[in-house]
């Protein structure tokens, strides 16, 4: 007795196959098997029965396949390919449940199929099986670094789900965060719907502090991790910057005036939180554009304003945008400054850090003042940073010489305790008076007495709050990371 078995899985129509065997012809359909004059089935033996694939599970570059038995089956075999009902790759054909199908390609889409066996013929699963292997991934978010508000606030950060398109951004993400104090628990979601995911973070009003965020996406037996820092510090009551410094609700970075034609235009953020290059090259090419408005960020409408053309800091000079360590930056010449449309008022104590180019002008050149001179942060002609609590006497401060180029300068000024520093190396006065106003213009000696600041300014915070040494700290090393200072 000799007996053949063909096992067929996808055809169209009717067929009709024809084996020729010592000049024996016999034709089969249905189920391929053919029988050889004098060759019969064992009838004791009953054919396998039906049964189902009831898991398959990715892994890395393999699927881990589950059945339930089959009665009567003395042995299965397990199949693969790559399109649906068709499969012809045999992994193994004395298979056991579970069995993990080794030997596959992350990222490609697999059709299983489990067929029983004995000597009547082979019974397919009820259904196929479609997986992918390979573990899931994340795309990188990046840290996190904002001013806070006064309100409770929140923010959205979108990022890529991959992996397998089975995947749910809500059912196969989860985030936690190292301090609870800063990011509870109650504050993170996950939203969105595969591969376009959100982390969505909600903030107490006025909260503070680091947090380690870990998120983690899981695919069967195998995760993807990504670590991100977050960093809040307080927020200061006049925000001047050329990125976004307050992540929440801030749309409007300047306002340009094009000089071929005196039009305006409102430059926002990029997607990344920089100063929108691309629509700003767009909107000045080949000519130069001037910063009419340097909007503040705080949301108390401390907008930095210069009506007059030819008192405005360049932005772009024909059609090439200014930068200084290769980030945007408005260049001030002699005549240039700007005036708060609502003064930073008075406080007990204030502080300001802010990112200022020192070239070799060898001038006096204010970074900003209170009016009529009463409060002056600048330049002195031998290049020391100088504190002044009245128009240009009561010195309070002169910092050694600091390096050319764009440097992180900070301030404190407070009864009794006042300090200026460059890349976060300071000195500081502990018998200073204070000073008796609050601020009111930028790059320019609030009296008239000009002392226009000469160079590249690219972020002016200032804060009506002695800033604690933590967050000054770190609002310095945030800024020479951002602005590749020393």
């Amino acid at each position: 007795m000799k007996r053949f078995r063909f096992d067929v899985f996808r055809f169209v129509g009717s067929w009709i196959l024809v084996i020729a065997v010592l000049g024996c012809q016999k034709s089969a359909t249905d189920e391929g098997e053919i029988q050889l004059p004098g060759d019969t089935p064992d009838p004791t033996v009953q054919a396998a029965g039906p049964f189902s694939i009831l898991n398959a599970v990715e892994g890395d570059q393999e699927v881990t396949l589950t059945w339930e038995a089959s009665a009567n089956a003395s042995t299965y075999t397990v199949h693969y390919g790559t399109s649906s009902g068709f499969y012809p790759t045999i992994f193994s054909s004395s298979a056991t449940s579970p069995t993990t199908v080794t030997g596959l390609t992350n990222g490609t889409v697999y059709y299983f199929m489990v067929t029983a066996v004995n000597e009547q013929g082979t019974v397919p699963a009820s259904t196929e099986f479609v997986r992918m292997p390979g573990p899931p991934t994340l795309s990188d978010l990046g840290d996190v670094f904002s001013m806070t508000k006064a309100t409770a606030w929140s923010l959205a950060l979108p990022f890529q789900l991959g992996g397998d398109p089975n995947l749910a951004c809500t059912e196969n993400v989860t985030a936690a965060s190292s301090d609870v104090a800063v990011l509870p628990a109650s504050g993170i979601s996950i939203t969105g719907t595969y591969p376009n995911c959100s982390l969505n973070l909600n903030f107490a009003a006025s909260v503070t502090g680091s947090t380690i965020l870990t998120l983690t996406a899981t695919r069967g037996q195998m995760t993807a991790t990504q670590t991100f820092s977050v960093q809040l510090v307080p927020l200061a009551a006049g925000v001047y910057s050329l990125r976004k410094l307050v992540l929440s609700s801030v749309a409007k970075a300047i306002q340009v005036r094009r000089a071929s034609d005196n039009t305006l235009k409102d430059i926002g953020f990029s997607a990344t939180g920089g100063l929108d290059v691309s629509d700003l090259s767009s909107f000045c090419a080949a000519t130069s554009c001037f910063v009419r408005t340097w909007y503040d960020q705080s949301g108390n409408g401390k907008n930095a304003v210069q009506t007059a053309a030819a008192n405005q800091a360049r932005i772009v000079n024909a059609g090439v945008v200014d930068l200084k360590n290769s980030k945007p930056a408005l260049i001030f010449d002699s005549n240039d400054y700007y005036t708060l449309s609502n003064a930073i008022a008075k406080a007990a104590g204030m502080s300001s850090v802010s990112v200022a180019e020192r070239t070799s002008n060898a001038s006096i050149r204010t970074i900003f003042s209170g009016a009529a001179g009463s409060f002056q942060f600048r330049y002195n002609n031998a290049h020391k940073l100088n504190l002044l609590r009245t128009n240009q006497v009561s010195l309070l401060l002169a910092s050694a010489v600091s390096p050319l180029g764009l440097n992180v300068i900070s301030t404190t000024t407070i009864a009794g305790n006042s300090m200026v520093a460059t890349n976060g190396v300071g000195i500081s006065n502990t018998t200073s008076p204070g000073f008796t106003s609050g601020i009111t213009t930028i790059g320019r000696n609030g009296s008239n007495l000009g002392e226009n600041f000469i160079g590249g300014l690219s972020e002016v915070t200032i804060f009506s709050i002695v800033l604690p040494p933590v967050h000054r700290q770190a609002l310095e090393a945030n800024q020479k990371t951002f602005y590749s200072t020393p």
